[in-house]
């Protein structure tokens, strides 16, 4: 179940369509299929705390 978005991250919607953004695996990402956008700070992040 993925939560309502990144309580860390500052993007709130998706910069392409301007959807909110969901929030699952440490990545925000926009729930559109269609779009596909994910966030690449929240990526980063994510990818930091791994290695």
């Amino acid at each position: 179940m993925a939560i309502e978005r990144n309580p860390e991250c500052t993007e709130t919607v998706c910069p392409v369509c301007g959807i909110r953004l969901c929030y699952e695996d440490g990545v925000c990402f926009c729930p559109a299929e269609y779009c596909g956008w994910k966030c690449s700070k929240c990526r980063e992040e994510a990818e930091k705390k791994e290695s």
